[in-house]
């Protein structure tokens, strides 16, 4: 009886086939008396209890073949961008050539767009070398396959706010990108390309769209007499001196993050600037009654520098 390693991997290809020398016989063997089973043609999966997502990757750039990478929700993964976001049942492996190839748990898409390759962290690959594409390239292709703005939003801006790309490399990867299904990324692209840099800011811009208001700007850098920026505003208008801040509970779970902010605050108005705090859940699901809000109190502030400028 030939003797099996304790170490094998978890998914054996054919390299691996002839490192074991295994031949079709001993592998036949192998699969009945050990529970292992085929996922694709040339790789085996030697776990009885069952595949993981991970081992879908394996077969997947197997499938590919050279030169290829990791795409979609799991080149996210790999960058902790999608920890909300339900996986897809596929596993998505972009090639350079070769033909389209799907089955229940892989897509293999070939692609005569460039891409990069870069490594997949170890806990994803199960020793075996495997590439993803680059950031943008990834939010791109899942996006793609989403039906929900504020998931598209979520990725979009987590992306550009964790300084993983820039939306001028979104903006890129939507223009190259097909068009068809490409609606929530590009309406996404174009709130980063904006200045939003979060899902909640992004629906706030959307919100003071509704009406008419002074024009504004979002994600606006403050600067102190000294010339020493002191805050960046989440809407700024400049000629007002007025700032809507939206402020999501997950950046105020501790103590430091609330002190941070009174301080941010108390910089800004010992500047002369007007500052309004709003929570997401203000804005989302009554987008027309905040807007009208926030006129109220750009109104109330015109009139009161209004009165400072007569005494």
């Amino acid at each position: 009886m030939r003797h099996i390693p304790t170490d094998l991997p978890r998914v054996l290809l054919p390299a691996d086939l002839g490192r074991l020398g295994c031949t079709r016989s001993s592998l036949r063997n192998d699969i009945d008396r050990h529970g292992w089973r085929r996922l694709a043609p040339g790789a085996i999966l030697t776990d009885p209890s069952g595949p993981r997502r991970t081992d879908w990757l394996v077969v997947g750039a197997h499938l590919a073949g050279d030169d290829c990478a990791v795409s979609g929700w799991d080149a996210l993964d790999a960058r902790a961008l999608v920890q909300r976001v339900e996986p897809p049942p596929q596993v998505l492996v972009l090639a350079r050539d070769g033909r389209h190839r799907r089955t229940e748990h892989v897509i293999v898409r070939p692609t005569e767009r460039p891409f990069a390759r870069i490594p997949l962290p170890n806990s994803q690959t199960d020793g075996h070398d495997l590439c993803m594409v680059g950031t943008a390239r990834a939010v791109a292709d899942t996006s793609l396959g989403m039906g929900e703005l504020p998931t598209v939003r979520g990725i979009v801006t987590s992306a550009v706010q964790r300084g993983l790309c820039k939306p001028e490399a979104l903006y890129d990867e939507l223009c190259a990108g097909p068009r068809n299904g490409s609606a929530l990324l590009r309406r996404a692209v174009t709130d980063v390309l904006g200045g939003a840099r979060s899902v909640a800011e992004a629906e706030a811009v959307d919100a003071l769209r509704l009406i008419e208001l002074p024009p504004f700007e979002v994600n606006a850098p403050i600067f102190d007499a000294a010339g020493r920026r002191i805050a960046v505003a989440d809407v700024l208008w400049r000629e007002l001196l007025a700032i809507a801040e939206i402020d999501s509970r997950e950046f105020h779970f501790n103590e430091q993050d609330w002190q941070n902010t009174m301080h941010r605050h108390n910089l800004l108005t010992a500047a002369g600037y007007a500052v309004a705090h709003w929570p997401p859940s203000a804005i989302r699901g009554r987008e027309h009654e905040w807007a009208d809000e926030v006129a109220c109190w750009l109104q109330a502030r015109s009139r009161e520098l209004a009165g400072q400028q007569a005494r």
